[in-house]
């Protein structure tokens, strides 16, 4: 049996946890945030699009030699 903890998380864990959640729920997500965090998560979620793009972009001539 593993020993009960007391300590309190970090704000590095919450964050990691919510962006999991994010991920695994994003209508859940979208649904519980304010207007504000909306934008945030629609600029994040373009944001995060745009790099991922750009990479497969660039290594995308270098896969099919």
């Amino acid at each position: 049996m593993l020993p009960i903890t007391d300590r309190a998380s970090t704000r590095a864990e919450i964050l990691v946890g919510r962006t999991l959640a994010t991920c695994v729920h994003p209508y859940a997500a979208w649904r519980s945030r304010s207007i504000k965090n909306r934008v945030l998560l629609i600029g994040g979620v373009v944001t995060v699009s745009y790099i991922a793009g750009l990479c497969w972009l660039f290594t995308a001539p270098t896969l099919f030699r």
